[in-house]
């Protein structure tokens, strides 16, 4: 079968490996047939123990066989096209500054060499810290590099095949890295920080805007004319330039932190720590040495928190703009929403005019009134709202669903977390019912004990108080609309619990600072 295959393909794989008895050995991948809307065939691996054997024989066409970035199935593809696709990212960031190429023989030894040099400028940074008592003793020695197995950063890629055109997502192995307990350390200081002053305008999950667009809608704001909009900020970890998101975390730093210290350490010496952490990023792939310029490791705590911060920076005039139009705007790292009741020409000149400082920033823009937003669809017809799990159509149901911001190792409370999802989006019992068969089918397909499912379903149940409800996948007959609100509210109760526990953590972690009055 892998013979006949000459372009790219999804390709799905049993979680578990159970083997039926009725397959032969010969049938290690199949093709799934059925409409795929980006066009490309799904095939189906039918045991995960030939995972092996499938990439061995896809190598010998010059085919690749990867994982996905944040989905559960696979994708395979001529290995031209990965190449192409990550030499486009390489140039279109231009994240990365060539240092030289290498083979086996002398890899160690240039390892050796940079790791010595970074690690000369840590411990002098560090130690000139310490002796002008900028930092303790004790926050030195967390900051301190670990040079047992250390070794420097290195680079993959993977397929996101959630995106058109499948970009290839870089991926830092950085456990090891000479800078990752500065990383850590810092990101221990500063995200409660961010966090608090950010959580009215952060969406962590797919509930935050469900329970947002909802409340926009109590209030009389949503309109035959309102328009939903996403924009997706492409490469975002490998595009923030050094200087001026380390000036957006002083404007930052300065704005809440009045008395210019935390933990005793100075505005200016964290920002000290940040550019050590920022200029001396070395990584390796394909056998040769670069040194990261713009960015930094996807896979590293404070990446995330700098690339927070310069777009908290970027978003304060769109987001003024919005609040006095009583427009909801929500972001997730990369991914922004928000709603617009004024023409798309205008929304076009506002864009323009908050990106214009901003060349290098590259946007996906979806604004209509049906648009995906991390894991659910969003649409409304003359102003009558609806929600829906947003489905990859091309490889589920055979594919584990994926459940934004949940562990994808975790399958064991994957149930849970599809089941508060599914709750979340369907007013109507009916159309939970069925979603439900959506998600047995999911675990069914791949290779769960018959009663996986079924067991986490009536333990839900149970945890919520809605036992009434577990027959619910024998027919309409078992439909009991009002035991399902009572199970809706519970969701939504604990949700919203969920969240004013993090408020309350978050103004503990930060009660030592004295908060500009908002």
């Amino acid at each position: 079968m892998v013979d006949e295959i000459n372009q790219s393909i999804d390709i799905v794989i049993p979680w578990m490996n159970d083997v039926d008895e009725n397959e032969t050995e010969d049938e290690k991948i199949i093709h799934i047939g059925g409409y795929k809307t980006n066009g490309r065939s799904l095939y189906l691996i039918k045991r995960r123990n030939d995972i092996d054997f499938i990439r061995k024989q896809f190598a010998e066409k010059n085919h690749l066989l990867l994982k996905t970035f944040n989905t559960y199935a696979y994708y395979s593809c001529d290995i031209t096209e990965m190449q192409h696709k990550v030499l486009q990212h390489m140039i279109n960031t231009g994240a990365y500054s060539f240092i030289m190429e290498f083979n086996y023989t002398n890899q160690y030894n240039i390892e050796e060499e940079y790791l010595n040099i970074m690690d000369k400028r840590i411990t002098f940074i560090l130690n000139n810290l310490l002796n002008n008592q900028s930092i303790t003793l004790l926050q030195r020695k967390k900051m301190k590099a670990n040079l047992n197995g250390r070794r420097l950063d290195s680079l993959y890629f993977l397929p996101n095949t959630r995106k058109e055109n499948v970009p290839f997502h870089p991926v830092t192995n950085c456990r090891h890295g000479l800078t990752m307990k500065i990383s850590r350390f810092l990101t221990h200081l500063l995200q409660p920080i961010y966090d608090r002053a950010t959580h009215l305008k952060t969406f962590n999950t797919s509930a935050d805007v469900i329970d947002a667009v909802e409340e926009y809608n109590k209030k009389g704001f949503l309109q035959s004319k309102t328009l939903f909009v996403n924009l997706y900020i492409h490469d975002l970890c490998t595009i923030f330039p050094y200087e001026p998101t380390v000036e957006a975390l002083q404007r930052f730093l300065h704005k809440y932190i009045i008395d210019g210290r935390i933990q005793g350490i100075l505005i200016q010496s964290i920002i000290d720590l940040v550019r050590l952490f920022l200029e001396n990023q070395y990584i390796l792939y394909e056998n040769k040495l670069y040194q990261q310029i713009r960015g930094s490791s996807f896979n590293s705590p404070l990446t995330t928190l700098l690339a927070n911060i310069y777009i908290y920076d970027w978003q304060q005039e769109l987001v003024a703009n919005l609040d006095k139009k009583n427009e909801i705007y929500g972001r997730c790292f990369d991914e922004i929403f928000f709603t617009w009741n004024e023409s798309k020409d205008k929304f076009n000149d506002l864009l323009n005019t908050i990106n214009r400082p901003y060349p290098d920033m590259k946007m996906a823009i979806n604004i209509n009134d049906n648009i995906n937003y991390l894991d659910v669809n969003i649409s409304h017809i003359d102003g009558n709202l609806k929600f829906q799990v947003a489905h990859d159509l091309n490889t589920d149901p055979y594919s584990l669903p994926y459940v934004f911001g949940h562990q994808s190792h975790d399958y064991s409370t994957l149930p849970r977390a599809v089941l508060i999802r599914a709750i979340q989006c369907y007013a109507i019992v009916s159309d939970f019912a069925n979603e439900l068969e959506d998600i047995q089918l999911s675990f069914q397909y791949n290779r769960f004990e018959k009663n996986f499912f079924k067991n986490k379903f009536e333990r839900f149940l149970k945890e919520f108080n809605a036992t009434e409800l577990n027959k619910i996948h024998y027919g309409e007959a078992y439909y009991d609309q009002s035991a399902y609100d009572s199970l809706r509210r519970n969701v939504f109760n604990y949700n919203q619990g969920l969240k004013k526990a993090k408020i309350k953590r978050c103004q503990r972690q930060t009660i030592q600072y004295r908060w500009p009055r908002s």
